[in-house]
């Protein structure tokens, strides 16, 4: 089961306030043979903390983006292809191309395509999740060859003039150009989250990352100052 946003920045907050109680204690938190634990150096890898959950979230925020402009170009799309086939249906001339264009409008028209997140795990969107996922880009491949082959279809007419230019085969081929290209983008995108989400995880759950970091800092007050200090007793209710 994914672990929430909140989960992770509420983490990050916790850390924050023990890195503050360390660079306060008087005497000076001194931990023995372990320099990454001193408070200068905690203080930094909390930054680093930081930095990776606001990579995770412009990497989400890029792909949700990208997602957005998709469904807005497919909208588009099977307005103007509607107006494409009106066009053909008002000219007897073009019914035998009408035929074929159709079919491919057809299948755009219908296409609904199913809400989509940025991949979630934080070592790697496996099972149902990214099964659903692959199946989404599929549909949405197969739409863009619906659209190039409506675009091919008008390109095949002799003397295919339109009212308005978005409606031209040029216009059509662009925009089945312009979707496949976003179509290409989404796996890039995808991995982006992905890579920025297993970085993460390292940062926080790995042999020296924030929970282990965490635990060697009680320990270490405990040994410095004792159970019952008030150095002890400030932090001793931080989780990790």
């Amino acid at each position: 089961m994914a672990i929430s946003e909140r989960t992770f920045v509420d983490r990050y907050q916790r850390a924050t306030t023990l890195s503050s109680a360390i660079s306060s204690f008087d005497p000076v938190f001194a931990p023995a043979n372990n320099e990454k634990i001193l408070p200068p150096a905690f203080a930094t890898f909390v930054e680093e903390v930081d930095a990776a959950n606001s990579a995770v979230t412009g990497a989400s925020d890029d792909y949700t983006a990208q997602v957005e402009e998709r469904n807005e170009l497919l909208a588009g799309a099977k307005d103007r292809c509607s107006r494409v086939i009106s066009l053909l249906q008002a000219v007897p001339a073009w019914s035998h191309e009408l035929t074929a264009i159709k079919r491919h409008y057809d299948k755009l028209r219908g296409y609904r395509p199913a809400r989509v997140k940025p991949p979630v795990g934080d070592t790697g969107e496996t099972g149902v999740k990214a099964q659903k996922r692959n199946q989404g880009e599929q549909g949405h491949a197969e739409t863009a060859k619906h659209i190039a082959n409506i675009a091919s279809g008008l390109e095949k007419i002799n003397n295919y003039t339109t009212p308005v230019d978005d409606i031209s085969a040029a216009a059509i081929r662009e925009l089945a150009d312009d979707y496949a290209e976003l179509n290409g983008a989404m796996g890039s995108l995808a991995l982006d989250v992905t890579v920025a989400r297993e970085k993460r995880h390292a940062i926080y759950e790995g042999p020296d990352g924030l929970r282990e970091r965490m635990k060697a800092i009680k320990s270490a007050i405990r040994a410095q100052y004792g159970t019952k200090s008030a150095e002890y007793v400030a932090v001793k209710g931080i989780r990790l």
